[in-house]
């Protein structure tokens, strides 16, 4: 198994790396297209999923809340 030799904080940094040669990276697929040549390219099967979280101080109001609504409803249709 390949060991990690860079840990970046921004994924398209990761991305403009491994275009420049500097190893292999995963990245979305939004990503990628603007920020690697396309013969660099290696789509690597189903997209992953991860579970997500918001956070927030105090109670959600106006465009925080709508957006909480939102996110809970994209969980539950994705099941």
């Amino acid at each position: 198994m390949p060991r990690t030799a860079v840990r970046v904080e921004h994924p398209t940094t990761a991305a403009r790396m491994a275009a420049a040669g500097a190893g292999i990276c995963l990245v979305s697929a939004h990503l990628a297209p603007s920020l690697v040549p396309p013969g660099q390219l290696v789509p690597c099967g189903p997209p992953w999923r991860r579970p997500l979280t918001a956070f927030c101080r105090s109670e959600p109001t106006g465009a925080a809340e709508a957006f909480i609504a939102l996110l809970r409803g994209e969980a539950r249709r994705a099941g």
